[in-house]
């Protein structure tokens, strides 16, 4: 019996759901910071639909290869031009010359479907940054590309009647796929993310179910609706539980996998879960599904630019129908008419999309290049996007997820004996430090972890890592190590108050809370204060030299847009009042007022160095940005931080209170 290639609403009630759970990822809903995996249920779904309908054209001997490419093009193509043409000139405008330049790049690399090969090597998915890149999300059409000029191959030299071989074929690669997946993310999460063969799997099991259609139990009575149920309640969960430190894809990828897997199963008996997925709404979104993925990023990277902020909730609302309408202009007014089309598939096609391509891929380049020009006649330096400092190991970046893989920073050749602690803000500073280190023959143990505090027994609501957990087990391994000193830098002022100048109200998302319940913000603050110091005592009972950084003064919005703005104004420099962030800092001045005479220790004050007397701070030089975003320093302005504390830098790496000034 042939498998029933009839249209599934369910199915698209599905694709719905997945690009739902995408948006609010990419929105930061505090409870979906698993979104994401609604790629991978898009992955299930075209791995069940390609196959489901191939399958019966290679059997009954009228399917061409060619017909088939053709056709994809044709599906995935238009719309993505589409987009491309309509976020280019924003992008133009937007953007400053270097970060059009990298749009113009990822441009060219989505229109040829490779994009996420390029940012495997160039823009890891779950950072802070990929947000701003209008076409981060276009990885995904690149492996869905790069899986359909394979996967029809492998179903002619397999598929027999009884799709026997073809199962067990794609079953083995499949397997070995999951292999790769869950190796490769241990050894570099970023290239296992984006490559095509960690990724296989997930169509191979949307094609192992299609295949074994033919082979469903037609007993399948008992509670129908339990099975389908369970599976929504398990991709929901995954889309709650899941974070950016899941091990991912890996093991636990089975989980959305296999409930997307079950959902469609279960979903050809009616069942209240499948009725529910074929509610109208559901359907109408799911058939705009790839117009909707396609325009919503370049929405919300061009709002998050042009605001130089993370959009609120209200904007967010008010750009919905922008986001609608524009999906449905893409899907009734291109996508349909073409996928539609009567004339058969062949070289008028082809000829007809190449040539906007080409086109496409022409305005690009120029745009790059008048970019560039305008950039050079400037001769501006400001306009270039600064980079973060991060010490890099044979051309790796020191970035940790656990204790399992701590790099070590400086003199390769000699025991560490000092201890870089804190977050993403002790992160750049750490190339400007490993030179120091080097110089004198020192090295380091880099314990950071991006988002955590270096203060024990407290955490953030909401947030994924467990800040407790690793903070505890770095204490102990310094208790027991040939560490003499630690340098601590983080955001600690914006963690204990609850805010930053970015965000001009208190954050439960940003607020540390001590692991012991407490009754309001007061006792709050003074329950981390507390811990504050007690982790600082904690250190210095071990005999360790304590040198803390306290917090680099915070600028409203992103600098380096700001900058550009103002530089287009002719109203730089770009300073901002220093008042602020004294208030919020006054619980970290303090803790290192009061240590100030204990010979262990030594504070380093930022804003003494990028503030000045006239009660305002400094965001950049002649020729140098001395920001990345709002708080977080460049390259450049780390280098300026610690040639200016090089003094105190120096009495914690030769030893704290053993060492003699030179």
């Amino acid at each position: 019996m042939p498998p029933d290639t009839s249209y599934r609403a369910d199915v698209d009630g599905l694709r719905a759901l997945a690009v739902v759970l995408v948006i609010l990822f990419h929105i930061h809903t505090p409870w979906v910071q698993g979104g994401y995996i609604g790629v991978d249920v898009f992955f299930v779904i075209s791995g069940y639909v390609i196959t489901r309908g191939t399958a019966p054209a290679i059997t009954e001997g009228r399917f061409r290869l060619t017909t088939f490419y053709l056709r994809r093009c044709r599906r995935l193509l238009p719309a993505l031009i589409l987009v491309l043409c309509a976020a280019s000139p924003v992008a133009w405008y937007l953007l400053h010359p270097t970060a059009f330049g990298d749009f113009s790049g990822n441009a060219a690399a989505s229109l040829l479907f490779v994009s996420n090969i390029l940012y495997s090597f160039t823009d890891p998915y779950l950072v802070d940054q990929s947000w701003l890149n209008p076409l981060i999300h276009t990885w995904s059409l690149g492996v869905e590309a790069q899986f359909y000029l394979v996967f029809p191959v492998i179903l002619m030299l397999t598929l027999r009647k009884r799709n026997l071989a073809a199962l067990l074929a794609i079953s083995i690669l499949s397997l070995v796929s999951f292999v790769l997946a869950v190796v490769l993310t241990g050894i570099s999460k970023e290239a296992s993310f984006y490559l095509p063969v960690t990724r296989f799997w997930e169509f191979g099991v949307g094609a192992i179910l299609a295949l074994s259609e033919r082979y469903r139990s037609q007993k399948y009575q008992v509670l129908p609706w339990l099975l389908p149920a369970l599976s929504l309640l398990i991709l929901l969960s995954s889309a709650n539980l899941f974070t950016e430190a899941t091990y991912h894809p890996g093991p636990m990828t089975l989980f959305p996998v296999a409930a997307t897997a079950l959902l469609i199963w279960g979903g050809h008996r009616p069942n209240f879960v499948s009725r529910a997925l074929s509610l109208a709404p559901l359907v109408s979104i799911g058939g705009a599904s790839y117009s909707i993925y396609l325009w919503h990023q370049p929405i919300l990277a061009f709002l998050r630019d042009a605001l130089n902020s993370e959009p609120s909730l209200l904007t967010l609302v008010l750009c919905s129908p922008a986001l609608l309408i524009l999906s449905y202009f893409s899907l009734h007014f291109i996508e349909k008419p073409i996928r539609e089309a009567r004339q058969p598939v062949g070289g008028f096609d082809l000829g007809r999309w190449a040539a906007p391509t080409l086109i496409m891929l022409v305005a690009c380049g120029l745009g790059m290049w008048t970019q560039y020009s305008r950039l050079a006649s400037t001769s501006s330096a400001l306009l270039y996007e600064p980079k973060r400092g991060i010490a890099q190991i044979n051309g790796t970046p020191c970035l940790i997820n656990d204790l399992n893989d701590i790099c070590i920073i400086g003199d390769q050749d000699v025991t560490p004996t000092v201890a870089i602690l804190g977050d993403s803000h002790a992160h750049t500073l750490t190339q400007s430090i490993q030179e120091r280190l080097a110089e004198e023959h020192v090295s380091a143990f880099v314990y950071i972890l991006a988002g955590c505090p270096f203060i024990e027994q407290v955490r953030r609501i909401g947030y994924p890592r467990d800040c407790p957990r690793f903070i505890e087990e770095v204490l102990d391994r310094l208790a027991d190590s040939t560490v003499q000193s630690v340098i601590i830098s983080d955001y600690r002022s914006a963690y204990i108050s609850g805010m930053s100048e970015a965000a001009a109200v208190p954050s439960e998302s940003l607020a540390v809370y001590p692991l012991e319940p407490v009754d309001g913000h007061r006792a709050r603050l003074e329950a981390v204060d507390r811990l504050q110091r007690q982790t600082i005592d904690r250190l210095l009972g071990m005999g360790l030299n304590v040198t803390l950084i306290l917090p680099v003064p915070d600028a409203p919005g992103r600098v380096p847009a700001e900058i550009r703005n103002r530089y287009s104004s002719n109203s730089l420099p770009y300073r901002y009042p220093v008042q602020s962030y004294l208030t919020r800092s006054s619980t970290v001045l303090a803790l290192a007022q009061d240590y100030a005479e204990n010979p262990q220790f030594r504070a380093i004050f930022p804003h003494k160095v990028f503030c000045r007397d006239d009660g305002f701070c400094e965001t950049h030089g002649q020729d140098q940005v001395y920001y990345t975003d709002s708080n977080h320093l460049s390259a450049e302005g780390a280098d300026w931080l610690i040639d200016a504390a090089e003094r105190d830098l120096l009495w914690s790496m030769n030893g704290g209170s053993n060492f003699v000034d030179r």
